[in-house]
């Protein structure tokens, strides 16, 4: 009977293997939320923080930035993170932070340690960071009066604006233009936008949700919030560990050289970047709170 019982578990998760290999994955990073895993604690981010404290286990991280997730995710994941000059995340919370509102989306002091899991816990894959505190950089002024609920991310309307906040929440007013082209992938597909200087962009979606929340509608004028990015800072993400975060944005020429192995690699011969909204549901209109929730 033990050995009966053995084999139908090692049947069982060869199965689940198996069905989750199979699982089709969309071309680009649809929101840009982490997704829950067990096991497998991850080290410490590279880049190293700008000082430390008396406790040897205590961090301190200047001049990073602290943002939040404003819709949540999957298993109501909303995270608040901490953003580091190199484009590496740490996760604070896996919930909206009240307490720190009116720092939102400001440079920040961050003091803390790195935490780990034990590897039977169930974890989102992301750098985890017990935060002790958090208060404003010097120079930057919190909000006030103090927010009592999540704001909505800042609403951008040219190219400029948005590539301004690569990595960031933002909110924009678009026109749905339809489908773009070419399609790559029959199951998950990329939908044109234009913001309201004329500049396009595209979000990515799958088939039903474009039956269920796209098609309709066509030709309007939408609320979307979402991550800022684009098919570059994608790539640079996957080829170097981190996304490219700094103040100003990376030009186009810089984000050249950092995908571009060879020097002598001409920033011409890429193909144009193309602004990608790492958004979920639109709202039809102008609606400030798309998606968000009531209360934290």
């Amino acid at each position: 009977m033990r050995l009966l019982t053995l084999a139908i578990l090692s049947l069982s998760l060869l199965t689940l293997s198996a069905c989750q290999h199979d699982a089709p994955s969309p071309p680009v990073a649809i929101p840009a939320q982490a997704t829950a895993t067990q096991g497998g604690a991850r080290s410490p981010p590279s880049t190293p923080p700008m000082s430390d404290v008396s406790d040897p286990d205590q961090r301190v991280y200047k001049d990073a930035i602290f943002e939040v997730d404003r819709v949540p995710g999957g298993k109501r994941f909303q995270g608040s993170w901490l953003l580091l000059g190199s484009g590496e995340r740490l996760l604070l919370s896996y919930r909206p932070l009240p307490g720190y509102f009116h720092l939102l989306g400001k440079r920040v002091i961050a003091t803390g340690r790195h935490k780990t899991h034990a590897p039977h816990e169930q974890q989102i894959g992301a750098d985890h960071f017990e935060l002790s505190s958090m208060e404003a950089a010097p120079g930057e002024a919190p909000i006030t009066p103090k927010p009592v609920q999540l704001p909505s991310p800042p609403h951008v309307k040219t190219r400029a604006e948005f590539r301004a906040h690569f990595g960031r929440w933002v909110r924009i007013h678009p026109t749905f233009t339809g489908l773009a082209t070419p399609q790559e992938d029959s199951r998950w597909l990329r939908l044109g936008l234009k913001l309201e200087d004329g500049s396009a962009l595209e979000v990515h979606t799958s088939t039903s949700d474009y039956e269920k929340s796209w098609r309709p509608l066509a030709g309007k004028q939408l609320t979307l919030l979402g991550e800022a990015s684009s098919d570059w800072q994608q790539q640079a993400q996957q080829q170097r560990g981190a996304l490219l975060l700094s103040d100003p944005p990376p030009t186009l020429e810089e984000l050249a050289k950092q995908l571009d192995d060879a020097p002598t690699s001409a920033p011409a011969a890429r193909p144009p970047e193309t602004l990608i909204i790492l958004a979920r549901t639109p709202c039809e209109g102008i609606v400030e709170r798309c998606g968000m929730l009531d209360k934290e």
